[in-house]
C-alpha cells in the first residue's frame, strides 16, 4: 500500500505540472487568442467581418474554428483541474469503489478520444486542402479516421473491465487489448504525416520556405509527431516491450496535456495565417492548372487555391 501511495504521489505531481505547461501555453496564446479568436466569437461588427471577407464559407470557416478553440481550451482546462483532483484523492489513499473506478477510467478513455478526434479533424482539413480539395482524399482521411474511432470503442469493451487497479483506482496494468487503439492511431497518423510531408516537398521553394508554408508543415509535423510518441510508448509499456516506472496513468495527463496545446496552436497559427494577422498580405496563394501543377506564389484568377483551406476568389 505504501508503494502505490509513493507512486500516487508521483503521479499526482506529474499531473500539476501538465496544468502548469497547460496554464504557460494559454498565458503564451492569450494575446493572439484576443486578436483572432474572439472577434469571430462575438462577432461585434459582422458586416465589417464580411467586409474584408467577401466569400461567405470563410465566414462560416473562421465561425467554426473559432467556436472549436474557445471549447476546447477552456473545457480542456477545466477538465485538467478535475483531472488533478482526482489524481490528488488517489495520491491521498482514498477508497474507491470499484464501479467508480470503472467510470474514471472510461471518463479518461472519452476524454482522450475526444481531443484526439479533434486535433486530427484539423489536420485533416489541412491535408484536404493541400490536395486541393480531392474528394477521394477525403473518403480515405475519413475512412482511417472512422477505423481509428472504431478501435477505441472496441479497446474500451476490451481493456475497461480487465484493468488491474488498486483500492485507490491506480492502475497497476493494462490488457494487451489496448494495442487495438494504439495501432490504428499510429497508423492513422503516419498516413497524414506522409501526406503533408509529400505534399509539402512537391510544392514551389517559394510557398513552401515562406511563411504559410513553414506554419503549415511545422504544425502538423509537430502534432502528429507528438502523438506518435504518446501512442508508440502506451504500446511498448502495455505489452510490457518496455518496463518503466512512468506509465498509463502518468502518461494519460501529459498525452491530454500536449493535444490541447496541439490543437490551440493548429487553430490559433491557422487563423492567423489566413487573416494575415503578422503578415503583410493576406497568404501566398497558388494557382493550379487542370494538369495539378503548381505555378507561381501570386494571386492569378479565381481559381487560386489557399492551402489552410479557406476559399479564395
Amino acid at each position: 500500500m505504501s508503494d502505490d501511495l509513493t507512486f500516487g504521489g508521483r503521479v499526482a505531481i506529474s499531473s500539476c505540472l501538465s496544468l502548469c505547461a497547460m496554464a504557460v501555453d494559454f498565458g503564451l496564446l492569450l494575446g493572439d487568442e484576443i486578436k483572432v479568436i474572439w472577434p469571430w466569437v462575438h462577432f461585434p461588427s459582422r458586416t465589417t467581418c464580411c467586409m474584408a471577407y467577401q466569400h461567405r464559407s470563410n465566414v462560416r470557416y473562421f465561425d467554426i474554428y473559432a467556436l472549436v478553440y474557445v471549447v476546447t481550451r477552456y473545457a480542456g482546462l477545466a477538465v485538467q483541474v478535475f483531472n488533478i483532483y482526482f489524481s490528488l484523492r488517489i495520491a491521498s489513499g482514498v477508497i474507491t469503489s470499484p464501479s467508480l473506478c470503472k467510470i474514471w477510467f472510461r471518463y479518461q478513455a472519452v476524454t482522450i478520444q475526444l481531443l484526439l478526434a479533434t486535433v486530427e479533424v484539423a489536420l485533416m482539413h489541412r491535408v484536404y486542402a493541400l490536395f486541393l480539395r480531392n474528394c477521394w482524399i477525403l473518403y480515405i482521411l475519413i475512412l482511417l479516421w472512422s477505423a481509428q474511432l472504431l478501435s477505441m470503442l472496441v479497446s474500451a469493451w476490451l481493456v475497461i473491465p480487465r484493468v488491474a487497479h488498486t483500492e485507490t483506482c491506480f492502475v497497476k496494468g493494462t490488457p494487451a487489448g489496448s494495442v487495438y487503439f494504439g495501432a490504428t492511431t499510429m497508423a492513422m497518423n503516419f498516413i497524414v504525416l506522409f501526406m503533408i510531408s509529400w505534399r509539402y516537398l512537391h510544392l514551389p521553394l517559394t510557398w513552401s520556405r515562406g511563411f504559410l508554408g513553414y506554419v503549415v508543415f511545422r504544425d502538423s509535423t509537430l502534432s502528429l509527431l507528438t502523438i506518435l510518441a504518446f501512442t508508440l510508448f502506451l504500446i511498448l509499456s502495455n505489452t510490457g516491450a518496455i518496463q518503466t516506472s512512468v506509465n498509463g496513468n502518468m502518461v494519460y495527463y501529459w498525452l491530454f496535456c500536449a493535444m490541447w496545446i496541439s490543437l490551440g496552436r493548429l487553430i490559433v497559427n491557422q487563423l492567423k495565417v489566413a487573416q494575415g494577422v503578422g503578415t503583410n498580405e493576406l497568404t501566398t496563394e497558388i494557382e493550379i492548372e487542370s494538369a495539378g501543377v503548381w505555378h507561381s506564389d501570386t494571386y492569378i484568377d479565381a481559381h487560386a487555391v489557399n492551402p489552410t483551406g479557406v476559399s479564395v476568389g
